[in-house]
């Protein structure tokens, strides 16, 4: 369990090899289980990324890729606690940065909604105008000026002109009660 894919293959020992076999030990220790061999697939039994990044620098198949030697390995496991504490800064830094993006973009599609609302609303808002110009002011505009109240007419005809300006029968009812106030 603990002979390094090179010594297999007949090439010489060396303390790359000795570094694999402390590798397949440090696995076996994580995982609670001496008789257990590293295997493919190993990595999902180790829940620590630290530990797992450590045991594939031990283990690699290629000896020239594998850690330098144990004192390598030894610092590497004195520190984990102190790289553990700088790999969860690092996340929460990632958490925090994810979170104001998200939110910046949850306000802008809030805004790109709430504008497109105001759009809409706007468009339904000058419909409406357009259809009291036309249904309501016009046919009043004309009853001002058959009544001859035509300061009335003329008031409500430039309160018309400004939602369907150059609407011909406004443009004739506003002549009609301009020339009679003048």
């Amino acid at each position: 369990m603990y002979i390094a894919p090179e010594l297999i293959e007949g090439k010489a020992p060396s303390e790359r090899s000795d570094i694999y076999a402390l590798g397949v030990m440090l696995y076996q220790f994580v995982v609670g289980d001496f008789s257990r061999a590293l295997a493919p697939g190993w990595e999902r039994d180790i829940a620590d990324p630290l530990l797992r990044e450590d045991i594939a620098a031990c283990v690699d198949g290629q000896p020239e890729k594998r850690l330098q030697d144990c004192r390598v390995l030894a610092e590497r496991l004195k520190t984990l606690g102190a790289r553990r504490q700088v790999l969860e800064s690092a996340h929460r830094r990632r958490r925090a940065v994810r979170g104001m993006f998200y939110a910046a973009a949850g306000i802008a599609l809030l805004a790109a909604i709430g504008g497109a609302a105001s759009f809409v609303r706007q468009g339904q808002n000058t419909r409406g105008r357009e259809a009291w110009a036309r249904n309501e002011a016009l046919p009043e505009i004309q009853e001002f000026v058959a009544a001859e109240k035509f300061f009335d007419a003329y008031r409500l005809a430039l309160e018309a002109q400004q939602v369907i300006p150059g609407d011909p029968a406004l443009q004739e009812a506003l002549g009609a009660s301009s020339n009679e106030t003048t």
